[in-house]
């Protein structure tokens, strides 16, 4: 039997619940830290790592719409390392009749489905951000995500895809670069880290020197996250985040302090933060700056987390390399993580890929 049949019969013998409002499976996946020397999570599932010359990617746009010519450095980098792949109709058919989105929601929902059965194709490499994928989520079959488990990828408004996927089937998804990133050498040196197979794993330790540290510490826990306006956006929706024992990273990019401040008090508001372990901040690209603000000017960014975060007793960190970056990392969510503010430090504990 080859290892995609096994991964199928694992996954397809796995008690599911099924919710008859729309097609998903009940949340059955427990957040809780593993014991000593033993195994993060049964019900877990690793996706296929990728093997150059056998494996295939996948690209679809499952939010807004990308040009082949915005795909050019990934596209090298898979020659590279040859890696095949192949481009969905949502990327191909680019044109401006859905305005913000590639396609309709049916046609993007369709395609992603559509990949996800093909047992030719061992990742789903998302296009771009920009957003959509609020709009197809409840058209997707999380059933048939968890029997047919393969590495899905991206950042910014895929957050929306990579979280409820890994809630509800157990499934480790990927928060990484997509098709029109630019793939420069840090990038792709953490890719093939955590996404190729490799049967001698050691964990992955990235440091920043110029992280800030909020409050100091160590920790592990299930490592968890993504844009802060798409988790923020699913609060109180049947695809909302558990971030009980996890390490959070967040990241976003161009928004001014006072909407950042708005979702991270929801974020407190909300109690998601009461059991989490750490908190990761990515690289903010206005983060000191003050925008005018009546009567005079804003708090800076910095200060806002600062300001609301500080009080949580875990470590806290700002400046690590995700999200709206060049020098992207892949951060995998689901693995076993550890923060250490006096290496400002991030490290991936356990492979993320079989």
């Amino acid at each position: 039997m080859n290892r995609r049949n096994l991964l199928k019969l694992f996954a397809s013998a796995s008690p599911l619940l099924f919710n008859s409002s729309f097609n998903k499976i009940d949340e059955y996946f427990y957040n809780e830290l593993p014991p000593e020397k033993s195994k993060l999570n049964k019900l877990r599932i690793l996706p296929r790592g990728l093997v150059p010359g056998n494996s295939k990617i996948a690209i679809t746009a499952t939010s807004s719409p990308l040009s082949a010519y915005e795909m050019k450095h990934a596209l090298n980098f898979l020659k590279q390392e040859n890696i095949n792949y192949e481009i969905g109709e949502t990327v191909r058919n680019n044109n401006s009749s859905y305005r913000y989105l590639s396609a309709s929601d049916e046609d993007r929902a369709a395609e992603f489905m559509k990949y996800i059965v093909d047992d030719t194709v061992d990742c789903i490499l998302c296009g771009r951000g920009g957003y959509g994928v609020l709009r197809i989520l409840e058209k997707l079959d999380f059933a048939t995500i968890r029997k047919n488990p393969k590495i899905i990828i991206g950042f910014s408004d895929v957050t929306a895809l990579l979280t409820p996927i890994f809630e509800h089937t157990g499934l480790v998804t990927f928060h990484g670069p997509v098709a029109v990133s630019s793939f420069n050498s840090f990038t792709q040196g953490h890719f093939k880290k955590v996404l190729f197979s490799n049967n001698n794993f050691e964990p992955i330790v990235t440091s920043e020197p110029n992280a800030i540290v909020i409050r100091e510490g160590k920790a592990q826990g299930i490592l968890k996250g993504g844009n802060l306006r798409m988790i923020v956006s699913t609060l109180g929706t049947p695809f909302e985040p558990n971030f009980d024992n996890s390490i959070l990273f967040l990241e976003d990019v161009s928004e001014p302090a006072y909407k950042v401040d708005r979702m991270l008090s929801q974020l407190l508001l909300s109690g998601k933060l009461n059991n989490c372990k750490g908190i990761i901040f990515g690289q903010f690209d206005n983060l000191n700056s003050r925008q005018a603000f009546h009567p005079g000017y804003s708090y800076t960014i910095k200060e806002v987390i600062e300001q609301l975060y500080s009080k949580l007793n875990i470590p806290i960190l700002i400046g690590m390399p995700f999200g709206h970056v060049k020098d992207k990392l892949t951060l995998p969510l689901g693995i076993l993580s550890e923060i250490d503010t006096n290496n400002r430090s991030i490290t991936i504990l356990e492979r993320s890929v079989i």
